[in-house]
């Protein structure tokens, strides 16, 4: 069973998708979300859905569906949860980010791990988290959050090359955390289109991403102007994505600006943007996890402009910095998104071959699941043999990734399940 919520962009849903797209080819994979609705997602085939109540972020607050009161979906998402594990029973818990994050999420996450403790203290329970953890007060909070690491979770599934970054460098205190922690590598999603056959996309183009939308307005206005600069000294098509979550006023500008801009194109979003990356002559986008992570698979040539949420979240400028450090993207800090200074950057970086300074391992889907799954059948082959109880969990050794068998049990209720109530 594996809990993701999203709460202002994308990057958590992906990544977590592909996770539960390779572990679903060995195993039974219930996927508890609590976002809202994204038109044009599909979770993968054979993965069964438990919809809760949903809720976003909005002006640092949480927020419902229909101006609903927020505590009483609280108390609905709680009963949620605890009912979908009682039903699932599952060997696996993996919880998306808690607890590196997700505090405002604490009033369901820290009792339910308390009920799957007391209720099947044989199931393991797993921390999924991005290479860069991102808060400003992470040394403050690290204390608490080893304690709850140490209390709850088997394993954390650190997605993250260390050629990149570390665990020993993202988390304050790691020795302090007594669970194994894994380097998985990196979450990167295979560039494959969901349509039939290829994409029919003018080329060479330019493509611009913002991922969910919440953020970077800015930069695709400035985009604009740049397309417009270029129209006829180095024509080239612009293929420009809000991502879902932009406000439509702000849509509806955009493509407004671009309305008479025949090389111009403003879309909402696509599922298949690792072929648009595949393709393009440029990338420019954010910092964030998937975005990066589809950059490093097309081995695009890529201007990256970090931009965080609020003022305590650097998780886009520590990667965009890491990133220029390795060679493997030009960092654009917010200040210079003016149109004359994109216009050189774009200028220059066209002329770039698709080349890399390293290659980074970008298997961790398949590599988390191949944990996971040795995991399991781990504490199921120490149970066999000391009888029913719970176990520790150590590294799986290389022989024990291979040739895995799926747990047998077939427990949970196959389908959509969704949960509602006032």
């Amino acid at each position: 069973m594996l809990y993701c919520q999203y709460l202002s962009g994308m990057g958590h849903l992906i990544r977590s998708a592909e996770i539960a797209r390779a572990l679903a080819r060995r195993s039974e994979v219930h996927f508890v979300n609590g976002g809202p609705p994204i038109a044009g997602f599909r979770l993968p085939d054979g993965v069964h859905r438990v919809s809760l109540p949903p809720v976003w972020l909005e002006d640092g607050r949480l927020r419902a569906d229909g101006g609903r009161e927020i505590e009483r979906v609280k108390q609905t998402r709680r009963r949620c949860l605890f009912a979908a594990f009682d039903r699932v029973q599952p060997d696996c818990v993996i919880t998306e980010f808690f607890p590196f994050g997700r505090a405002l999420l604490s009033f369901e996450l820290s009792p339910w791990m308390a009920h799957i403790r007391r209720r099947r203290p044989s199931s393991l329970i797993a921390s999924s988290v991005r290479e860069t953890i991102g808060t400003d007060n992470l040394v403050e909070q690290a204390p608490g959050i080893a304690s709850r690491l140490n209390r709850y979770f088997d394993m954390v599934l650190y997605h993250s090359d260390p050629r990149l970054q570390a665990f020993e460098t993202s988390f304050p205190l790691p020795e302090r955390v007594r669970c194994p922690v894994h380097h998985t590598g990196l979450v990167a999603a295979a560039a494959q289109s969901s349509r039939n056959g290829s994409l029919d996309l003018a080329e060479p183009f330019v493509l611009a991403t913002v991922g969910g939308g919440r953020l970077g307005y800015e930069l695709l206005e400035c985009m604009i102007a740049v397309a417009r600069c270029l129209e006829k000294e180095q024509p080239h098509t612009f293929y420009l994505f809000s991502g879902p979550f932009m406000p439509s006023e702000r849509y509806e500008r955009l493509r407004a600006q671009a309305g008479d801009l025949e090389r111009v194109h403003v879309e909402r979003f696509t599922p298949d943007i690792g072929q648009y990356m595949a393709r393009a002559a440029l990338s420019v986008s954010l910092a964030g996890y998937n975005t990066t992570m589809s950059l490093l698979r097309a081995r695009a040539p890529a201007l990256v402009v970090p931009m965080g949420h609020n003022a305590i979240d650097h998780e886009q400028l520590q990667r965009a910095t890491r990133l220029h450090e390795l060679g493997l993207a030009t960092m654009v800090v917010p200040e210079e998104l003016a149109p004359e200074r994109m216009i050189a950057l774009v200028c220059g970086h066209l002329k770039r071959p698709r080349e890399r300074a390293i290659d980074l391992d970008l298997d961790g889907a398949e590599r988390t699941a191949a944990i996971v799954l040795a995991a399991i059948e781990a504490r199921a082959a120490g149970a066999r043999a000391i009888g029913a109880g719970a176990m520790g969990i150590g590294r799986p050794s290389p022989d024990a990734l291979a040739g895995l068998r799926p747990p047998s049990a077939d427990r949970g209720r196959k389908g959509e399940v969704a949960c509602s109530g006032s």
